[in-house]
């Protein structure tokens, strides 16, 4: 549908009116009964908007826009510090890091990997090797353990880079996380994507200590030699992840087992360059999460200005200017 706004309609007040809460009702109303989720001409032309005069029609865009604004410039800068960590990301587990915190010279030896070139002097080791223990969550009928309050159970959903997504978890009873001790995950395990997104990885903060797990892998490092960190640092690089997906080829569901893990090669560098390489990563995720709390609290003060300004319930001094 194309909207041509009236000479007394300011077309970017009638754009940001068609994303607010009445409007999305409206549609809502048109739907009823429909089997397919669509509008048609007629609901389109039948769209109530506000009739209000055109000078607060333009103060009431001109405020959204400047919301949209930052949010679009923060998200913007957001893009270009994950872009920025990709790139430092590579740079330390191909060139390493040395004692003053400085990258190594871009022509320092190398050593092949199956999927790339590593520092001459980190040691090539099975993941096996580097872990006290490799097992898997619980993966026959978790259902049944599943309740609406308790201890926080795990799911593949719940395993993001940048940790562990408290939203839509499930939940088991202390008695079954006892009893499934097995799958019960502590501080600083790893855990790993089985299937779905194969390869993702986290590490286990306090907040989920004792937690228990669905269908995910589980790694204990051998803290004397690899660090929880790095070892899910590398996992989720182009290192880790070719090999988890060459093992997926040709696989219609793809799944990372208990097997394929112990046998991802590891490139390790000692445990002291490990923890520089975390801290300079950290670092850059560090700025990336304070952009995004601060992108999310643009967003609900958008909402917020979209609830008050669009019903009406706040009205705007036409003659005020607008400012970021």
């Amino acid at each position: 549908a194309v909207l041509r706004p009236n000479k007394t309609a300011d077309p970017r007040f009638v754009w940001h009116y068609i994303f607010s809460a009445s409007v999305k009702e409206q549609i809502r109303r048109a739907q009823v009964g429909s089997n397919y989720p669509a509008i048609n001409e007629k609901d389109v032309r039948e769209l109530l908007i506000p009739d209000i005069a055109p000078e607060e029609q333009r103060r009431i865009a001109e405020i959204l826009d400047t919301a949209d604004d930052a949010i679009q410039k923060t998200e913007a800068l957001i893009a270009k510090l994950k872009q920025m960590k990709a790139g430092l990301l590579h740079d330390l587990l191909t060139r390493g890091i040395d004692e003053n915190g400085e990258l190594r010279p871009k022509d320092c030896s190398k050593q092949s990997l199956p999927v790339g070139e590593v520092p001459t002097d980190w040691k090539i080791h099975p993941c096996e090797s580097l872990c006290h223990e490799i097992t898997v969550g619980i993966v026959i009928r978790p259902t049944q353990y599943y309740r609406t309050t308790g201890v926080p159970v795990l799911r593949s959903t719940n395993v993001q880079p940048e940790g562990v997504r408290g939203s839509d978890l499930v939940f088991m009873s202390e008695a079954d996380n006892v009893r499934l001790s097995k799958s019960m995950v502590r501080t600083n395990d790893v855990v790993t994507v089985r299937t779905g997104y194969p390869g993702t990885s986290t590490v286990i903060c306090e907040k989920y200590d004792r937690s228990n797990c669905v269908d995910i892998l589980i790694s204990r490092p051998n803290s004397d030699v690899l660090n929880s960190q790095f070892l899910a640092t590398w996992i989720n690089s182009d290192f880790g992840k070719g090999q988890v997906l060459r093992q997926q080829t040709g696989l219609a569901q793809k799944h990372f087992n208990v097997g394929e893990l112990k046998e991802l090669l590891i490139g390790v560098p000692s445990l002291k360059e490990q923890e520089r390489i975390v801290e300079k990563l950290n670092s850059v995720q560090s700025r990336i999460d304070k952009e995004l709390s601060y992108l999310s609290k643009s967003k609900k003060l958008k909402a917020g200005l979209m609830h008050d300004l669009l019903t009406g319930n706040k009205r705007v001094n036409v003659a005020e200017p607008v400012t970021a």
